[in-house]
């Protein structure tokens, strides 16, 4: 289990692909929305790497975005 930072795990991901298409706003994303899991130390939240990579390899990964609604909605007559 290799747990690190969310900067730190976009830093060894790059080291092992440098031309990586994954951001860390992706990671980020898929962090909060529970699809890559975490552990909160503190203020931080530390991912496991091996983990990270499980779910890239994954062929039916799939990052769903949250339907927002702004709670108005029209009212036909």
């Amino acid at each position: 289990m290799k747990m690190r930072t969310l900067n730190q795990a976009m830093d060894a991901i790059r080291a092992q692909d440098p031309g990586t298409a994954l951001t860390p706003h992706a990671l980020r994303r898929a962090v909060l929305s529970g699809i890559v899991p975490c552990v909160h130390a503190g203020r931080k939240r530390l991912i496991d790497i091996d983990r990270i990579e499980e779910y890239l390899a994954a062929e039916t990964a799939e990052v769903t975005e949250p339907t927002v609604t702004n709670g108005i909605r029209r009212i036909e007559p």
